[in-house]
């Protein structure tokens, strides 16, 4: 080969861009139809995606057990408050059928659950798919959200429900803790006040055989001390264990008549929307970005096969 045929060559060979430019615009029809085609699958994917975003609505609140427990009667009285569990209220039927009293979200439920497999686990599950509770430990708060189709109203009514169980069930346990803890404190007030009663008798009767031996400068106390170490070590008990009590029972009246503690949860926002992100204009530009390509591609496609059989023809001509 001599070098005028290599240079023809490599001039073959070589990649014109304006040549595939005059490629993509003879097929300008070709490309712009596929374009056209795949934007429209693109538009419409993205139409799809949209209609199936859901919106979350969401509200902060927090349970202030520490205003509960600096209380003066509640200090006094002994008592342990046991801290309510959030995460049991979504699984707890007698809750669960709360949120269902709501007309809107048991239509709900009616359309998306088929009726062979409505009962109350399938309530439980489709309730906890759409409410979730989430603790922020920076903030020490609760944020309660409902995330589902465009429903507002529905999504706050269901937020102020479960706002509504939480006071009513802190309310609830409040009251049967108080009442629980005055009944046992109570029941050990009598008993050691009946002890202490039986003691102050067996000292008087004590007092009564020894009053030959007593005088008016004679320290009981310690006199009963010295003669009978037992009963009076069971005497200091008592009296302690009946004072605490006493105190004890003072504290649970406060709290029995001051509703005042039990107003412990506090909203820390108002209902607001959590911004989520769609898919819709990711999923339109690829369908745009595929449709040049795929419009390009196809132009050079159809050119390489014309010139294909325009080649064979012109082979058999010969």
């Amino acid at each position: 080969m001599n070098q005028l045929e290599r240079k023809e060559y490599y001039e073959e060979d070589e990649i014109d861009i304006y040549e595939l430019v005059e490629i993509i615009i003879k097929r300008k029809l070709l490309v712009l139809a596929i374009f056209i085609i795949c934007s429209l699958f693109g538009l419409g994917a993205a139409f799809f995606v949209r209609s199936l975003k859901q919106d979350t609505l969401a509200l902060k609140f927090n349970i202030n057990y520490a205003k509960l427990e600096s209380n003066y009667f509640f200090a006094k009285s002994g008592l342990n408050f046991t801290k309510i569990n959030v995460d049991n209220i979504l699984i707890t039927n007698k809750y669960v059928d709360e949120f269902f009293k709501l007309e809107n979200l048991n239509e709900l439920y009616l359309e998306k659950v088929k009726e062979g497999n409505r009962n109350d686990y399938s309530k439980s599950k489709f309730l906890n798919n759409i409410l979730k509770v989430s603790f922020n430990k920076e903030t020490n708060s609760y944020i309660v959200s409902v995330t589902m189709k465009k429903n507002q109203k529905l999504q706050k009514d269901i937020l102020n429900k479960y706002i509504a169980i939480i006071e009513s069930l802190i309310n609830i346990q409040v009251d049967d803790e108080i009442e629980d803890r005055y009944t046992f404190v109570e029941s050990e007030n009598r008993i050691s006040r009946e002890k202490l009663n039986k003691i102050e008798n067996s000292i008087k009767e004590i007092l009564e055989k020894e009053k030959n031996n007593l005088n008016k400068d004679t320290n009981i106390k310690e006199f009963i001390e010295y003669t009978n170490p037992v009963l009076s070590v069971e005497r200091e008990k008592v009296t302690n264990l009946y004072n605490q009590s006493s105190e004890m029972l003072i504290g649970l009246n406060g709290l029995k008549r001051d509703d005042e503690i039990k107003n412990i949860i506090s909203l820390d926002s108002s209902i607001y929307e959590i911004e989520t992100k769609s898919k819709a204009k990711m999923i339109l530009a690829v369908g745009i970005l595929m449709g040049i390509v795929l419009g390009i591609m196809s132009a050079f496609i159809a050119e390489f096969i014309d010139n294909y059989k325009k080649r064979a023809i012109a082979l058999r001509k010969k």
